[in-house]
């Protein structure tokens, strides 16, 4: 249905589908995931070794008509995996030093300081004055 309507336009099969006739020709292919890493992970050289040899153990154990005991995974909690910015917030100076090693290895783009507040609204107002209704009117306006 989609390629026929596109045809009637007058698109081409080596054509791509922007508006410049940019884009890819060809169907792309997904590459087959074959040592089990996650998305972005580059394995060591030690990684790699370790894949091949269970890889070696898996077929061996086929062969034997045995089966290998699978080996589980330990996922950490989701706090030491992803750290809060709240973790990060110092009250004392002392917490500065400390909490220094940790803000290096994150990739943080903007800092705030304890004076922080927000914009005032175009018209004045404050925003606890701010009810649905008036939004929507005046976005529309």
């Amino acid at each position: 249905m989609v390629a026929k309507e596109l045809i009637k336009v007058g698109l081409k099969p080596e054509q791509g589908v922007g508006n410049m006739n940019q884009g890819r020709s060809t169907i792309m292919t997904l590459k087959a995931n074959k040592d089990g890493f996650g998305l972005g992970y580059v394995p060591t050289r030690k990684d790699r070794q370790q894949a091949l040899e269970a890889r070696r153990q898996r077929t061996i154990a086929k062969l034997k008509g045995e089966r290998m005991p699978k080996k589980k995974m330990i996922i950490p909690h989701i706090r030491t995996t992803f750290l809060a910015s709240a973790m990060l917030q110092s009250y004392r100076e002392d917490e500065d030093e400390l909490a220094l090693p940790f803000a290096n290895e994150l990739s943080i783009n903007a800092t705030a300081d304890e004076g922080f507040t927000t914009p005032p609204l175009p018209d004045g107002r404050d925003r606890r004055d701010l009810d649905q209704h008036s939004v929507t009117t005046t976005f529309f306006k």
